[in-house]
C-alpha cells in the first residue's frame, strides 16, 4: 500500500467513525480531528510512544491577543516526564505538504503558550478558562508538578506531510521542551512495517566514528536468525532512550518494567564503580531486523548500524542508567559498558510468526527474573483464546465480525493484507470489520474490571489495568465459549457507546472516568436485569437505553464534581477509598421501559 492509499484510507475512517460519533454525542462536541487524533494517540500509547496514557485535554482559544492550543497530554507514573499534544488535522482528498515555519509558528507556538503561561506565576490565564473544563484543571495541576517534571515534548500530531519531524528544543520556565511532528508519513511508515522498532536506527560510525567490535555469527542453512555478542556503551543506551523511551522495549516486557520501577543496585554501579558495571550486570538481550556487520584487516568484526532495535532482556538495567545520568547530569557513563547479545531476524518472516519468535525470545530471556507466564500478556492463554473465538463467530448478520486486537497493529496489519485496493479495503471496513468494532485487549481489559465492579482499576489505564486483572482473567480461560464471548462484546458495546452518550455538554471534564464509574453502578445495580443477548442480537443500545445513561451520568458528574474537590477526576477515580465513597450514589429511577433491561 502507498503512503497515498494510507492516506485515503485514513481519512476514509475518520469520516466514517465521525459521522457514527455525531449520531450517538451528547452535543456537537465531535470533531473530524479529535476522531483522527483519537486514533493517532491508541496508536502511538500501544507502541510505547507516550510517557502514559493520553488524556483529552481541549483548549483553543487566545489570550492576550495571541492563540492558546492543547488536544490532549500524558504524565508518566512517576510526574517526572509529560507530553503536551497538539492536532493539526486538515482531511483534504490528498496529502498536503506543510512548511516548517507554519509548524513553528502556528503550531508549535499556541501549544508551547499553552504550558508558559500556566506555569507563569503572574498570568492571568488560568482564571480565563471554563472552570469545570478539562484544561482548566490541567492548567492548576501543572503550576503544582511543573518543577518536579524532568522532561517535557510537544507532540505536533498531522495528517499533513512535514518536511521536518524534531525541532529546535524551546526554553519554557527554566526547561527545555522537545518539540516533535507525529506526521502522516510516520503513521504510514511504521502502520506498513507493522512494528514502530523499524524507525529507530542506531549509527555507531556516526556516533562514534568507528563500529562497535563484536563476534558475528551469520545465519546458518535452516536457521532463523543471525547473533552478534558486544557491549554497549551507556552512553549509547542513554541516548537511545533519550530518544525513543519504551519504543526500545519489547511490547510485553513494558508492563514488567514499569511494575518493578527503578533498580538502586544498578545505580549504586554506576555511581561508585562504573567501570565493573559488565562484570555486575548480566547485560541486554536484543532483536534487530538487521546489522550493518564490517569485516576488519585483523580477522575481527564490527558492527557500524542496528535497525529495528527491541530489547527484550534488560529494559530495566537500560532505563536505570537513563534515570540515572538524567537525575544526576555530573556523572559520567564513558566507563560503563554493558554486554549485549543481538538476535537479527530479518524483515522476511511472516509477521505472526515474527512476533510469536520475539515473544518467546522475550519469554525465555526473563526467565532469571521472577517473571510469571502471565506477565507477557499478548501471549496468554485469556488472550489467544479470545482472539480464536473474534476469528470464528459473526454478527447477527452472518457478514460482519468484531476484530481482536491481542497484539499491537494486527488491526492495520490485518486491513494491508486484505485490503489491497482502495475499494476492497472500503469494503472491509464498511460492511466486515468496520473500526467500531475493532476491541483492543487493555480495552476489553477496561471494560471487564468495569462490569466486575472494579472501575478504581480500569481508571488506572489500559495496561496498568489489564496488568493487575491478568489473574482473573487467567482464571477465566476454561469459560470461554461463543456465549463467553458474545456476553463480554455486548458489555463492551454499552462500554464503548457510553463514552460518546456522555462526552460534552454532559460530562466536560473526564468523561471516560464517568463512564466507568457509571457502568460499574449500573452493573452493580442491574447487572442480573440486563439482556446482554439482545445487546448483541442489536449491535447496540435503543434510544431509550441511551437516555437514561445520559441522565444517570449527568446526576453522577455533578455528584463527582463536588466529591473531587478541585481536584481532577482521572486521578480522583484512581482509588478503591473513593470508589467505596461512590457506592452512596444512588441511580434515580428509570423514567421510562428500557427494552435491554427487566425492571
Amino acid at each position: 500500500m502507498s503512503i497515498e492509499e494510507f492516506y485515503e484510507s485514513t481519512i476514509q475512517d475518520v469520516n466514517q467513525t465521525y459521522n457514527e460519533q455525531l449520531l450517538e454525542s451528547s452535543s456537537t462536541y465531535t470533531y473530524k480531528e479529535y476522531v483522527y487524533l483519537e486514533s493517532v494517540l491508541a496508536f502511538l500509547m500501544d507502541n510505547g510512544m507516550l510517557v502514559g496514557e493520553p488524556v483529552s485535554c481541549y483548549c483553543n482559544t487566545v489570550f492576550k491577543n495571541a492563540k492558546v492550543k492543547l488536544h490532549a497530554y500524558a504524565l508518566s507514573d512517576d510526574f517526572t516526564q509529560l507530553d503536551l499534544v497538539v492536532c493539526h488535522f486538515i482531511g483534504d482528498e490528498r496529502i498536503e505538504e506543510i512548511t516548517d515555519k507554519i509548524i513553528k509558528e502556528g503550531i508549535a507556538k499556541p501549544g508551547l503558550r499553552f504550558l508558559m503561561e500556566s506555569v507563569n506565576e503572574r498570568s492571568n490565564f488560568i482564571n480565563s478558562l471554563e472552570k469545570s473544563s478539562d484544561s482548566y484543571v490541567f492548567a492548576q495541576s501543572l503550576t503544582r508538578m511543573y518543577n518536579q517534571l524532568k522532561q517535557i515534548r510537544l507532540l505536533i500530531v498531522t495528517d499533513g506531510k512535514t518536511k521536518s519531524k524534531f525541532f529546535k528544543e524551546s526554553l519554557v520556565n527554566g526547561k527545555n521542551v522537545k518539540v516533535e511532528v507525529f506526521d502522516i508519513e510516520r503513521f504510514y511508515k511504521i502502520s506498513s512495517e507493522g512494528q514502530p522498532r523499524h524507525e529507530i536506527v542506531v549509527d555507531f560510525t556516526s556516533m562514534y566514528g568507528f563500529g562497535m567490535p563484536c563476534v558475528y555469527v551469520p545465519q546458518q542453512s535452516g536457521s532463523e536468525y543471525a547473533y552478534a555478542l558486544t557491549a554497549l556503551p551507556g552512553e549509547v543506551l542513554y541516548t537511545l532512550y533519550n530518544k525513543y523511551k519504551d519504543r526500545i522495549l519489547e511490547a510485553n516486557v513494558r508492563s514488567f518494567l514499569s511494575a518493578r520501577g527503578k533498580n538502586a543496585g544498578i545505580q549504586q554501579t554506576i555511581v561508585e564503580s562504573p567501570t565493573r558495571f559488565m562484570a555486575y550486570n548480566n547485560g541486554l538481550v536484543i532483536v534487530a531486523d538487521s546489522v550493518v556487520i564490517k569485516s576488519n584487516e585483523d580477522g575481527t568484526s564490527s558492527i557500524l548500524q542496528i535497525e529495528g532495535l527491541q530489547i527484550v532482556n534488560g529494559g530495566q538495567t537500560t532505563a536505570t542508567i537513563f534515570f540515572t545520568k538524567l537525575n544526576n547530569p555530573s556523572i559520567d557513563l564513558g566507563p560503563v559498558r554493558v554486554a549485549a547479545k543481538i538476535i537479527v531476524i530479518g524483515k522476511e518472516q511472516e509477521e505472526k510468526l515474527h512476533e510469536e519468535f520475539i515473544g518467546k525470545v522475550a519469554r525465555y530471556a526473563n526467565t532469571q527474573n521472577p517473571v510469571k507466564e502471565s506477565d507477557f500478556l499478548a501471549h496468554s492463554a485469556f488472550q489467544v483464546r479470545f482472539e480464536e473465538m473474534s476469528q470464528s463467530i459473526y454478527c447477527p448478520d452472518s457478514i460482519g465480525r468484531w476484530f481482536y486486537e491481542r497484539a499491537a497493529g494486527s488491526y492495520n496489519t490485518f486491513l494491508s493484507r486484505e485490503g489491497r485496493t482502495p475499494a476492497r479495503r472500503r469494503a472491509l471496513t464498511t460492511n466486515v470489520i468496520p473500526r467500531k468494532r475493532l476491541v483492543k485487549k487493555t480495552d476489553l481489559g477496561l471494560s471487564i474490571a468495569t462490569w466486575e465492579g472494579d472501575p478504581y482499576l480500569a481508571c488506572l489505564g489500559g495496561e496498568k489495568c489489564l496488568t493487575r486483572y491478568k489473574d482473573k482473567l487467567a482464571e477465566e480461560v476454561e469459560l470461554i465459549d461463543a456465549q463467553y464471548f458474545k456476553r463480554r462484546i455486548a458489555e463492551y458495546i454499552i462500554f464503548y457507546h457510553t463514552f460518546y452518550y456522555l462526552r460534552g455538554d454532559i460530562c466536560k471534564q473526564s468523561p471516560g472516568v464517568v463512564r466507568i464509574y457509571l457502568l460499574s453502578l449500573v452493573s452493580k445495580k442491574y447487572r442480573d436485569k440486563i439482556n446482554f443477548d439482545q445487546v448483541w442480537l442489536n449491535q447496540g443500545v435503543s434510544e431509550e437505553f441511551k437516555e437514561q445513561i445520559q441522565i444517570w451520568g449527568k446526576e453522577l458528574y455533578d455528584w463527582m464534581i463536588e466529591q473531587a474537590n478541585g481536584r481532577q477526576l482521572s486521578e480522583y477515580g484512581k482509588t478503591l477509598k473513593n470508589w467505596e465513597a461512590m457506592q452512596q450514589f444512588e441511580l434515580s429511577r428509570i423514567k421510562k421501559r428500557i427494552p435491554e433491561i427487566s425492571t
